[in-house]
């Protein structure tokens, strides 16, 4: 025969498994705390994560002004609809209009729906006035906070 030697059998078969035995994260020197103080973070920004791409710096977005004199058109003829508000970026508020004015016209052959639009006409109509006089506030700025021209 050869003096090579011979393949062992038992090396190809599976082994059994074996768990690791479980080892305890290394512990901070003695007198340092375990992690940092809230609000703190252990490392700068930058070197957190230096394989992703830094953030840029945010570009300055110009907001034109809204036109005092459209939000009052627009008050006076679709007010019932709050597109006057929704032309400033009151949604919240122009969605309210829309749904008062909505339902009022539905239920208006009812007589109901004039217990619904008399309020908010008048609502509209105290807006037009305060959009048209109004020097500071609400009523003279932009949902973005914009003054109005």
């Amino acid at each position: 025969m050869s003096d090579q030697p011979q393949p062992n059998p038992e090396r190809y078969l599976p082994q059994p498994y074996q768990p690791q035995p479980y080892q305890q994260p290394p512990f901070p020197p003695a007198g340092q705390a375990p992690y940092p103080p809230a609000g703190q973070v252990p490392y700068p920004p930058s070197y957190q994560y230096p394989h992703l791409p830094q953030p840029y710096p945010q570009p300055t977005v110009i907001v034109m002004p809204k036109s005092r004199l459209l939000t009052a058109v627009l008050a006076s003829f679709f007010g019932h609809l709050g597109v006057h508000n929704f032309y400033l970026g009151y949604t919240g508020t122009a969605v309210a209009q829309l749904v008062l004015g909505i339902v009022g016209w539905l239920t208006s052959f009812i007589i109901v729906g004039f217990f619904i639009l008399v309020p908010l006409w008048i609502w509209v109509i105290v807006e037009l006035i305060l959009f048209l006089v109004a020097k500071e506030g609400r009523y003279s700025r932009s949902a973005n906070g914009v003054p109005l021209n």
